[in-house]
Protein backbone atom coordinates (compact mmCIF):
# COMPACT_ATOMS: atom_id res chain seq x y z
CA UNK A 1 0.00 0.00 0.00
CA UNK A 2 2.81 2.36 0.46
CA UNK A 3 4.14 2.33 -2.84
CA UNK A 4 0.57 3.00 -4.18
CA UNK A 5 0.11 5.62 -1.94
CA UNK A 6 3.28 7.28 -3.31
CA UNK A 7 2.28 7.41 -6.73
CA UNK A 8 -1.41 8.27 -6.09
CA UNK A 9 0.02 11.22 -4.28
CA UNK A 10 1.65 12.55 -7.66
CA UNK A 11 -1.16 12.57 -9.62
CA UNK A 12 -3.86 13.31 -6.59
CA UNK A 13 -3.00 16.11 -4.10
CA UNK A 14 -6.29 15.47 -2.85
CA UNK A 15 -5.78 12.11 -2.21
CA UNK A 16 -6.66 10.77 1.60
CA UNK A 17 -6.56 7.61 3.60
CA UNK A 18 -9.18 6.55 6.13
CA UNK A 19 -8.80 4.50 9.41
CA UNK A 20 -11.08 1.94 10.29
CA UNK A 21 -11.50 0.58 14.39
CA UNK A 22 -13.56 -2.61 13.27
CA UNK A 23 -16.14 -4.16 16.10
CA UNK A 24 -18.19 -6.46 16.16
CA UNK A 25 -20.81 -3.77 16.82
CA UNK A 26 -19.59 -0.60 16.27
CA UNK A 27 -16.80 0.93 13.48
CA UNK A 28 -14.81 3.72 14.34
CA UNK A 29 -13.66 5.98 11.24
CA UNK A 30 -10.90 8.36 11.01
CA UNK A 31 -10.02 10.26 7.83
CA UNK A 32 -6.16 11.77 7.00
CA UNK A 33 -5.20 15.67 5.76
CA UNK A 34 -5.01 16.00 1.95
CA UNK A 35 -1.11 15.91 2.67
CA UNK A 36 -0.91 12.14 5.34
CA UNK A 37 0.11 14.41 7.83
CA UNK A 38 -2.44 13.76 10.43
CA UNK A 39 -5.95 12.82 10.81
CA UNK A 40 -8.80 13.22 12.72
CA UNK A 41 -11.98 11.17 14.15
CA UNK A 42 -14.84 11.36 11.73
CA UNK A 43 -17.38 9.30 12.69
CA UNK A 44 -18.83 6.02 14.81
CA UNK A 45 -21.33 3.59 12.95
CA UNK A 46 -23.67 0.84 14.50
CA UNK A 47 -23.60 -2.16 13.08
CA UNK A 48 -25.49 -5.36 12.57
CA UNK A 49 -23.88 -7.38 15.90
CA UNK A 50 -21.74 -10.13 14.71
CA UNK A 51 -20.99 -12.49 17.42
CA UNK A 52 -21.39 -15.59 15.97
CA UNK A 53 -18.57 -17.59 13.93
CA UNK A 54 -20.67 -17.65 10.40
CA UNK A 55 -19.99 -14.01 10.07
CA UNK A 56 -23.15 -12.28 7.78
CA UNK A 57 -22.30 -8.74 6.90
CA UNK A 58 -25.38 -8.62 4.62
CA UNK A 59 -27.46 -6.66 6.96
CA UNK A 60 -24.67 -3.87 6.95
CA UNK A 61 -25.65 -2.23 3.61
CA UNK A 62 -26.56 0.62 4.38
CA UNK A 63 -22.95 1.13 6.50
CA UNK A 64 -20.81 0.17 2.74
CA UNK A 65 -22.94 2.53 0.87
CA UNK A 66 -21.96 5.80 3.81
CA UNK A 67 -18.52 4.53 3.08
CA UNK A 68 -18.18 4.64 -0.67
CA UNK A 69 -19.73 8.05 -0.21
CA UNK A 70 -17.05 8.96 1.99
CA UNK A 71 -14.30 7.11 -0.14
CA UNK A 72 -15.47 9.16 -3.23
CA UNK A 73 -16.37 12.52 -1.56
CA UNK A 74 -12.65 12.57 0.01
CA UNK A 75 -10.61 11.65 -2.63
CA UNK A 76 -10.13 8.27 -0.63
CA UNK A 77 -7.28 5.98 -1.91
CA UNK A 78 -5.93 3.79 0.87
CA UNK A 79 -7.93 1.79 4.22
CA UNK A 80 -5.66 1.65 6.89
CA UNK A 81 -7.63 -1.02 9.36
CA UNK A 82 -6.66 -1.83 12.99
CA UNK A 83 -5.66 -5.29 13.73
CA UNK A 84 -5.62 -6.50 17.13
CA UNK A 85 -2.41 -8.97 17.99
CA UNK A 86 -1.73 -9.72 21.37
CA UNK A 87 1.25 -8.20 22.96
CA UNK A 88 3.81 -11.04 21.40
CA UNK A 89 2.14 -10.55 18.11
CA UNK A 90 -0.19 -13.52 18.50
CA UNK A 91 -3.27 -13.69 16.06
CA UNK A 92 -6.90 -12.99 17.86
CA UNK A 93 -10.06 -14.36 17.64
CA UNK A 94 -10.95 -11.16 16.25
CA UNK A 95 -8.29 -10.71 13.48
CA UNK A 96 -10.30 -13.26 11.97
CA UNK A 97 -13.17 -11.01 12.44
CA UNK A 98 -11.63 -8.44 10.42
CA UNK A 99 -10.46 -10.37 7.61
CA UNK A 100 -13.38 -11.61 7.50
CA UNK A 101 -15.07 -8.10 7.26
CA UNK A 102 -12.29 -6.87 4.73
CA UNK A 103 -12.85 -9.72 1.97
CA UNK A 104 -16.71 -9.31 2.04
CA UNK A 105 -15.65 -5.18 1.33
CA UNK A 106 -13.63 -6.44 -1.26
CA UNK A 107 -15.54 -9.20 -2.89
CA UNK A 108 -19.17 -8.18 -1.98
CA UNK A 109 -19.52 -4.54 -1.37
CA UNK A 110 -16.86 -3.77 -4.71
CA UNK A 111 -14.87 -1.30 -2.50
CA UNK A 112 -11.61 -2.18 -3.80
CA UNK A 113 -9.53 0.57 -1.85
CA UNK A 114 -6.22 -1.13 -0.64
CA UNK A 115 -5.85 -2.32 2.81
CA UNK A 116 -3.13 -2.20 5.40
CA UNK A 117 -3.15 -3.56 9.05
CA UNK A 118 -2.01 -1.89 11.86
CA UNK A 119 -1.47 -3.69 15.00
CA UNK A 120 -3.72 -2.07 17.39
CA UNK A 121 -2.51 -3.22 20.60
CA UNK A 122 -2.86 -0.44 23.28
CA UNK A 123 -4.73 1.70 21.09
CA UNK A 124 -7.81 0.65 22.71
CA UNK A 125 -6.58 1.55 26.53
CA UNK A 126 -5.19 5.17 25.11
CA UNK A 127 -8.66 5.55 23.64
CA UNK A 128 -10.12 4.95 26.58
CA UNK A 129 -8.07 7.76 28.27
CA UNK A 130 -9.25 9.78 26.02
CA UNK A 131 -13.09 9.48 26.58
CA UNK A 132 -12.68 9.37 30.70
CA UNK A 133 -10.43 12.79 30.15
CA UNK A 134 -13.83 14.41 27.80
CA UNK A 135 -16.40 12.60 30.59
CA UNK A 136 -14.41 14.62 33.09
CA UNK A 137 -14.36 17.55 31.51
CA UNK A 138 -10.27 18.21 31.41
CA UNK A 139 -9.97 18.33 27.59
CA UNK A 140 -12.95 21.20 27.33
CA UNK A 141 -12.05 22.66 30.74
CA UNK A 142 -15.38 22.64 32.03
CA UNK A 143 -17.45 20.58 34.83
CA UNK A 144 -19.65 17.63 33.75
CA UNK A 145 -22.61 19.77 33.67
CA UNK A 146 -21.37 22.40 30.85
CA UNK A 147 -19.56 19.78 29.67
CA UNK A 148 -22.91 17.79 28.72
CA UNK A 149 -24.90 21.51 27.79
CA UNK A 150 -21.90 21.59 25.23
CA UNK A 151 -22.40 18.02 23.96
CA UNK A 152 -26.06 18.50 23.13
CA UNK A 153 -25.44 21.66 21.31
CA UNK A 154 -22.63 19.30 19.76
CA UNK A 155 -25.83 16.74 18.81
CA UNK A 156 -28.47 19.42 17.53
CA UNK A 157 -25.90 20.82 14.69
CA UNK A 158 -25.13 17.07 13.99
CA UNK A 159 -28.63 16.30 13.77
CA UNK A 160 -29.14 19.06 11.81
CA UNK A 161 -26.13 19.30 9.44
CA UNK A 162 -25.36 15.30 9.19
CA UNK A 163 -27.92 12.77 10.11
CA UNK A 164 -30.30 13.98 7.50
CA UNK A 165 -27.88 13.80 5.04
CA UNK A 166 -26.69 10.05 5.87
CA UNK A 167 -30.15 9.33 5.85
CA UNK A 168 -31.09 10.62 2.86
CA UNK A 169 -28.41 8.96 1.11
CA UNK A 170 -29.48 5.43 2.32
CA UNK A 171 -32.80 5.45 1.56
CA UNK A 172 -32.23 6.55 -1.89
CA UNK A 173 -30.08 4.13 -2.98
CA UNK A 174 -31.85 0.93 -0.52
CA UNK A 175 -35.61 2.48 -1.10
CA UNK A 176 -35.77 -0.16 -4.14
CA UNK A 177 -34.60 -3.30 -2.04
CA UNK A 178 -37.10 -5.21 -0.35
CA UNK A 179 -35.24 -4.77 3.01
CA UNK A 180 -34.56 -1.13 2.46
CA UNK A 181 -36.37 -0.39 6.26
CA UNK A 182 -34.48 -2.72 7.87
CA UNK A 183 -30.96 -1.92 6.32
CA UNK A 184 -31.62 1.92 6.97
CA UNK A 185 -32.25 1.24 10.70
CA UNK A 186 -29.47 -1.14 11.60
CA UNK A 187 -26.87 1.66 9.99
CA UNK A 188 -27.55 5.07 12.41
CA UNK A 189 -25.06 7.39 12.99
CA UNK A 190 -24.53 7.06 16.83
CA UNK A 191 -23.95 10.82 17.07
CA UNK A 192 -27.11 11.71 15.65
CA UNK A 193 -29.37 9.70 18.08
CA UNK A 194 -27.70 9.26 21.33
CA UNK A 195 -27.83 10.79 24.58
CA UNK A 196 -24.65 12.84 25.33
CA UNK A 197 -22.90 10.22 28.11
CA UNK A 198 -23.63 7.54 25.95
CA UNK A 199 -22.25 9.44 23.01
CA UNK A 200 -18.60 9.93 25.02
CA UNK A 201 -18.48 5.89 25.95
CA UNK A 202 -19.39 5.25 22.46
CA UNK A 203 -19.41 7.21 19.85
CA UNK A 204 -16.42 9.11 20.67
CA UNK A 205 -14.53 6.20 22.03
CA UNK A 206 -14.70 4.17 18.55
CA UNK A 207 -14.09 6.94 16.17
CA UNK A 208 -10.89 7.76 18.71
CA UNK A 209 -10.00 4.74 18.63
CA UNK A 210 -9.60 4.70 14.58
CA UNK A 211 -7.63 7.78 14.64
CA UNK A 212 -4.98 6.52 17.16
CA UNK A 213 -4.99 3.47 14.20
CA UNK A 214 -4.53 5.92 11.48
CA UNK A 215 -2.04 8.23 13.37
CA UNK A 216 0.38 5.03 13.83
CA UNK A 217 0.07 4.40 10.47
CA UNK A 218 1.06 7.70 8.98
CA UNK A 219 3.86 8.17 11.60
CA UNK A 220 5.23 5.24 9.96
CA UNK A 221 4.27 6.45 6.07
CA UNK A 222 5.99 9.68 7.07
CA UNK A 223 8.92 8.30 8.37
CA UNK A 224 9.97 5.81 5.14
CA UNK A 225 9.20 9.08 2.85
CA UNK A 226 11.62 11.05 4.98
CA UNK A 227 14.37 8.61 4.32
CA UNK A 228 13.80 8.12 1.14
CA UNK A 229 13.77 11.82 0.56
CA UNK A 230 17.38 11.72 2.27
CA UNK A 231 18.39 8.88 0.47
CA UNK A 232 17.68 10.26 -2.80
CA UNK A 233 19.77 13.64 -1.87
CA UNK A 234 22.68 11.51 -0.80
CA UNK A 235 23.22 9.71 -3.83
CA UNK A 236 23.16 13.16 -5.92
CA UNK A 237 25.76 14.50 -3.62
Amino acid sequence: MKSQLTKIKKINTEARIIGLDIGRKYIGVAVSDKQIQTCKPYKTFQMDPQFLRNYDFSNNSGFFILLKHLIDKKHVKGIVAGYPLHNKNQFSTHCIFIEKFIEHMWTHEKIRVPVTLVNEYGTSLEAKARVAELVQGKILGTGTSATKNILEEKLNDIKLLQAKQDHQLITNQLMSSTFASSQVSNVQDLTANLEPEVMLRKGIYDKIAAQLILQQFIDIYNKKEDKAVSEKTANKI
